[in-house]
C-alpha cells in the first residue's frame, strides 16, 4: 500500500553554546525542513502529533523529522496562520488569504467567502470549544462560528462595530469568550451559550489595544498592549511596561512559568519569560540578537517549549533550565559544541575532544577508540566495493587524488565522499605524490588494516560536532570524520557514510541506517 507520507528532510542538530547566559536548544529553519523560516502556527494533535504552519503551507514533526502529508498539498505554498483540532480527531487550518479548510482524515473541505457565509478570507486565529461543540473563527474583518452540533457555519456582521476589525485572539473568561482585536475602548465578547457577540465597554486602559491575553493558575492576568507594552494584574498589583514589542501570543507552562512570543513592531521583539509580573528577556539566552516572535507551544511530551518566529524559523527549548551542570572535563582547549537531551532525559554532551552522556549523577565518556574502530572497519569491509573504480583499466590520471574530480559520476556521490575520507584518513595528502599513483592502491586496505592495529595507542583524532536524539533509543553524531548512530541500550555505534560530513543531508540510505 502507498504511503501517504512522505519524509522531507532530516532534521539538523542546532544549539547554542553552553556559556555565559545561554542554554542550550535546537533550532529548525529552511535548511532542516521548514517550508519557510515564517512560522505562523502550531498544534499537538490528540496523537502527539506536532503540525506546523507557516507562510508556505503545513509539515508535522515527528520522530526526528519534517514530514509533509500529500493529502495537504493544496495547503502548499499557502499562508496558515491558525490551526485546530475537533472531538473527532479533525484538523482545521485557517489561512490568510485562502480561507478555511477542514482535513477529514483523506481530504480537505474548504469554506471561503465565495462558497460559504465566511464574510472574508484572511483566517488568523480559531478556537475549539468541546463543550459547546463549535469552532471559532476569527481574522481580518470576519468572526464566525462553525456550529457541529446543527453542521452550520455563521457569520457575525461586524457593521455596528468600529472598523477596521482584525481578532487575533479568543481568551476564555469565566463562560465566555473575550474576542481581542484592533479596536480601542472596547472588547467584543462571545457567548457560546447563547451564540451571541456583544460589545463590552472597558473601564481600564480603555486607549490601548488588547492583542492578546492569558489567566493563568495564580489568578494573574496579562495582556499584550498595542506595539511595545504588557500588562499585569494581581491580587497585589497592577501595572503597565513597555519594553516588550507586540505580544501575539501567550502561555503558561505546568511548572507555572509564564511565557510571551512578541513581534518587534516598536519594541525588541523575540521571547520573554515572566514571574510575577516581571519580564525577562530570552533573546540574549538564546544568543540571537533579533528575532521576531510570533506564537508558542507546550510540548508535555518531551517537556519542551516550541516558540514560533517570523524570521528564524522554529526554537525548541526546555522549559526547566539547568542553573548549573557540572563540566565533564578540566582542558580549557576542549570546548562544548552541542547537548541534547533524550527520551530517558539523559544529557549528552559533545565537544571538540569527546562525546559524553551524563545520567544525572556521572558522567561517562564514549570512547574515541569505540568511533575509530567502527569507522576504520566499515572501510576494510566496504574497501573493493567503495574504490574499485580506482583499479579501473581506463583511468587516464595516475594520481588517485585527481580521480575525485574527473570520475565522480562512476560510483555517484558516495564513492567521492568515501574517498574523500579515505585520503583524509591514511593523510594522503601529507605524502610524495609518487606514492599515491594507481600503482599504489593494493596497498591502502593494508594501511587501514594496519591502523586499526595500532589505533589503541594512537586513535584518529574525532572532534565532535552535534548531536540528535531520536526516539527510538538512538542517537546521531556528526564528527569531523563523519556520522555515526550510537544505541542507547546495546551501546552500538554504526558508521553512516550516507549522513555526509558534518552538513547532514537525508536519502534512503540514511533511513535504512537509521532505523534498521
Amino acid at each position: 500500500m502507498k504511503s501517504s507520507f512522505v519524509i522531507s528532510l532530516l532534521i539538523l542538530f542546532s544549539f547554542a553554546q553552553a556559556v555565559a547566559q545561554q542554554f542550550h536548544y535546537n533550532q529548525f529553519t529552511t535548511v532542516e525542513g521548514l517550508p519557510t523560516n515564517a512560522v505562523r502556527s502550531s498544534l499537538i494533535d490528540s496523537r502527539g502529533w506536532l503540525w506546523i504552519g507557516t507562510d508556505a503551507g503545513v509539515v508535522r514533526y515527528q520522530d526526528g523529522f519534517f514530514i509533509s502529508d500529500n493529502r495537504l498539498d493544496t495547503l502548499s505554498g499557502m499562508r496558515v496562520w491558525a490551526m485546530a483540532e475537533d472531538d473527532q480527531h479533525k484538523l482545521w487550518f485557517g489561512t490568510y488569504g485562502n480561507g478555511l479548510a477542514h482535513f477529514d482524515g483523506d481530504s480537505l473541505v474548504w469554506y471561503n467567502s465565495e462558497n460559504s457565509p465566511l464574510a472574508a478570507n484572511e483566517i488568523r486565529i480559531l478556537k475549539y470549544l468541546p463543550n459547546h461543540r463549535q469552532l471559532l473563527i476569527g481574522g481580518k474583518d470576519a468572526f464566525a462560528v462553525y456550529d457541529y452540533n446543527e453542521q452550520h457555519l455563521t457569520n457575525f456582521k461586524l457593521d455596528r462595530f468600529a472598523s477596521p476589525r482584525h481578532f487575533t485572539d479568543f481568551l476564555e473568561d469565566k463562560g465566555k469568550i473575550m474576542a481581542l482585536n484592533n479596536i480601542r475602548e472596547f472588547t467584543l465578547t462571545y457567548y457560546p451559550t447563547s451564540k451571541k457577540l456583544e460589545q463590552t465597554d472597558r473601564n481600564y486602559y480603555p486607549e490601548t489595544k488588547h492583542w492578546s491575553g492569558i489567566h493563568t493558575t495564580a489568578n494573574e492576568t496579562y495582556y499584550g498592549f498595542n506595539r511595545d507594552s504588557y500588562y499585569y494584574k494581581s491580587a497585589e498589583h497592577e501595572f503597565v511596561k513597555p519594553g516588550i514589542g507586540q505580544v501575539f501570543e501567550w502561555l503558561e507552562d505546568p511548572y507555572g512559568n509564564v511565557w510571551a512570543a512578541a513581534w518587534e513592531a516598536e519594541g525588541p521583539g523575540g521571547l520573554f519569560r515572566f514571574n510575577k509580573g516581571e519580564m525577562v528577556n530570552y533573546n540574549k539566552m538564546l544568543g540571537i540578537e533579533k528575532i521576531n516572535g510570533w506564537g508558542l507551544e507546550y510540548d508535555k511530551v518531551n517537556d519542551c517549549l516550541w516558540f514560533l518566529s517570523l524570521d528564524q524559523g522554529l526554537i525548541q527549548l526546555p522549559t526547566q533550565i539547568f542553573s548549573s551542570l557540572p563540566l565533564p572535563f578540566q582542558q580549557k582547549s576542549e570546548k562544548i559544541n552541542a547537548i541534547q537531551q533524550d527520551s530517558a532525559n539523559n544529557i549528552w554532551i559533545s565537544t571538540t575532544k569527546s562525546l559524553w552522556h551524563y545520567n544525572g549523577k556521572v558522567y561517562e565518556t564514549i570512547p574515541n577508540e569505540s568511533f575509530n574502530n567502527t569507522l576504520l572497519n566499515t572501510y576494510i569491509t566496504n574497501f573493493y566495493e567503495w574504490f574499485s573504480v580506482l583499479e579501473r583499466a581506463d583511468l587516464t590520471e595516475d594520481n588517485i587524488l585527481d580521480t575525485i574530480g574527473n570520475y565522480f559520476e562512476l560510483k555517484g556521490d558516495l564513492t567521492n565522499y568515501n574517498l574523500e575520507l579515505l585520503i583524509k584518513i591514511l593523510d594522503i595528502n601529507s605524502r610524495n605524490p609518487a606514492e599515491t599513483y594507481k600503482s599504489a592502491f593494493s596497498t591502502l586496505k593494508d594501511e587501514l588494516i594496519q591502523k586499526l592495529h595500532s589505533s589503541v595507542k594512537k586513535p584518529l583524532p574525532f572532534k565532535f560536532n552535534k548531536i540528535l536524539a531520536l526516539s527510538m533509543n538512538k542517537i546521531l553524531v556528526s564528527t569531523s570524520l563523519g556520522t555515526f548512530s550510537y544505541a542507547l541500550k546495546t551501546q552500538k555505534i554504526t558508521y553512516l557514510n550516507s549522513l555526509w560530513d558534518e552538513n547532514v543531508t537525508l536519502n534512503q540510505d540514511t533511513l535504512y541506517y537509521t532505523f534498521n
